[in-house]
């Protein structure tokens, strides 16, 4: 069943920027992803210590920084000293984490759409709507579209509408819910994001059928990709913003 309107009108969703040449969550991989055609990106965003927010998808720092220990348990300051890039590649040595606001200015300079996926340390999910979205209002051009916010937290969608009610929401779940209609509607939700791992035939037809509007994520394959964009879903994300245009075969 096509979706009359959706919110993305785009193939592709490059996930986290240009992730597969750049480090991921960076404005490097904003500017690489815009380079390589893309037009949309999603990013995730968390909030600091001192209440501040940065663009980083995991709990602890150590993954894709030289730092330690939790991103909540740090100020920005001690933040954005550290080290994003070295970890990729020493290309990007001295890369810093973005801030938020950084991020939001940087997409709309490249012309991109943005998909801000709230990724609340567990405890402040409500916080880290109430601080990210006044500002994603603020900085959004009124009337542009090219946005929405998504969450695997209920309680951090639930604060995104509260605070901009207009503002396109997308719920990530990790399997394919029984009713997805009903599911989006419950959260005020347009837009539903589910797992590859987790999608199986039954799953898909279930999501075709539904009639909604659904990505499915991490697709770095391209004969996966244009299957799952045959069979129902608008979007797909991908580490790779070229996936769909380069010949060359990307492999899980």
């Amino acid at each position: 069943m096509p979706v009359a309107n959706p919110v993305v009108r785009s193939a592709l969703i490059a996930h986290r920027g240009a992730s597969a040449y750049a480090p991921e969550n960076t404005l490097a991989a904003l500017e690489i992803a815009a380079g390589l055609g893309a037009r949309w990106v999603e990013v995730d965003v968390k909030l600091t210590r001192d209440g501040q927010l940065v663009v980083i998808h995991d709990d602890m720092l150590e993954r894709t920084t030289n730092g330690r220990g939790a991103v909540a348990l740090h100020d920005l300051a001690l933040i954005r000293q550290l080290d994003a890039g070295s970890w990729f590649s020493p290309t990007f040595a001295g890369t810093q984490v973005p801030t938020f606001q950084e991020v939001v200015e940087c997409a709309l300079r490249l012309g991109l759409g943005l998909q801000v996926e709230l990724k609340p340390t567990i405890g402040d999910d409500v916080e880290t709507a109430e601080a990210a979205i006044p500002l994603l209002r603020r900085l959004w051009p009124q009337g542009r579209g090219q946005l929405f916010v998504s969450s695997f937290s209920v309680r951090s969608l639930c604060a995104a509408r509260r605070l901009w009610p207009e503002v396109p929401l997308g719920l990530a779940s990790l399997l394919a819910p029984a009713d997805p209609a009903s599911l989006l509607a419950e959260y005020g939700c347009q837009v539903l994001h589910v797992f590859d791992d987790m999608l199986d035939e039954h799953h898909l037809r279930r999501l075709q059928a539904s009639g909604v509007e659904f990505a499915v994520a991490i697709i770095n394959n391209p004969d996966r990709a244009r299957y799952l964009l045959a069979n129902g879903a608008q979007s797909i994300l991908s580490d790779y913003p070229d996936l769909l245009t380069t010949t060359s075969l990307r492999k899980l």
